[in-house]
């Protein structure tokens, strides 16, 4: 990031367009990486300075389509800050955050940018995919199209799971998880067994929901003995709880849901302690662990 920055610097003079653009750019991903880190005030600091270098460069040539995911982004996620706080952002960046403008500037830059055209692409279905906006097929077109363009980034695939799911095609979602497929092996070594274990959950999850409990049994028994992050871990756990509940096994089926401890996912399982599976619950839910371990 500082790199990008030093960049921008350097060519500010050549071209304000461009070096306000990587100023923006910049700031705007330190920002993010300083409010995962907690660092709220720095967070806020350099989000401030990055939409006013993006304004800047939209300014100096408003056709340059690019500079519209960065005050898209700024316009939909402020627009989900609690009432509060959206006056404070007002205050500091001049701009009073939209959600519909801020969804048109994302898809604009989608449609139009060059330099920035996969990531808002990719914004854009992480959008769509949410529970907020629930635009499944639209978020499902885009990251079919990013899924074939980038078969080494399992980001992309993992999210069309989780939407196939959302969408009760439990085929599709088998199909697209495919465990034992060569997409797994076509991974780098770095990433490979923690995306096989998302892999392995989710067609797992996907035969428990579509009522084919037995056939799930095989990835549950492989993500218990194999390596499995520690979010996962717990999911894993509430889904053996459906299948031993599915079997009548209900004291087996209490201890594994005893076990977990992941927000989410503890709440569902105390659900189906008190209405117990398959008759409990069908929730689908995205879990947010593979984005800090697998590249997006």
């Amino acid at each position: 990031m500082q790199r990008c920055l030093d960049a921008g610097e350097t060519v500010l003079s050549i071209s304000p367009v461009l070096g306000n653009y990587y100023l923006g750019a910049g700031k705007g991903f330190r920002s993010r990486v300083r409010a995962h880190q907690g660092r709220l005030r720095d967070a806020l600091s350099d989000a401030k300075q990055a939409v006013v270098h993006i304004k800047r460069a939209a300014d100096a040539d408003p056709g340059f389509e690019d500079a519209y995911l960065g005050l898209g982004m700024y316009n939909y996620f402020v627009s989900r800050l609690p009432a509060a706080a959206k006056p404070l952002a007002y205050f500091a960046t001049g701009m009073w955050p939209s959600r519909k403008k801020g969804l048109e500037q994302i898809a604009r830059t989608a449609e139009k940018g060059t330099l920035a055209r996969v990531e808002a692409k990719s914004v854009l279905a992480a959008v769509y995919s949410s529970q907020r906006e629930k635009r499944w097929g639209e978020a499902d077109a885009i990251l079919s199209g990013l899924m074939s363009r980038y078969p080494r980034n399992p980001y992309f695939r993992l999210r069309r799971i989780y939407v196939a799911q959302r969408l009760g095609r439990w085929e599709d979602a088998l199909r697209l998880a495919d465990p034992d497929g060569p997409w797994i092996a076509a991974l780098s070594q770095e990433i490979r067994a923690t995306t096989l274990a998302a892999a392995r959950y989710r067609a797992a999850e996907s035969l428990l929901l579509a009522g084919r409990p037995e056939a799930a049994r095989p990835f549950l028994d492989s993500l218990e003995k194999g390596r499995c992050p520690p979010g996962l871990k717990d999911w894993a756990a509430l889904r053996r709880g459906n299948l031993l509940q599915s079997e009548g096994a209900g004291e087996r089926a209490a201890l594994a849901y005893r076990s977990i401890t992941d927000g989410h996912a503890k709440s569902l399982a105390e659900k189906f302690l008190k209405d117990p599976y398959p008759g409990g619950p069908k929730a689908v839910s995205y879990m947010r662990w593979p984005l800090s371990e697998v590249p997006h």
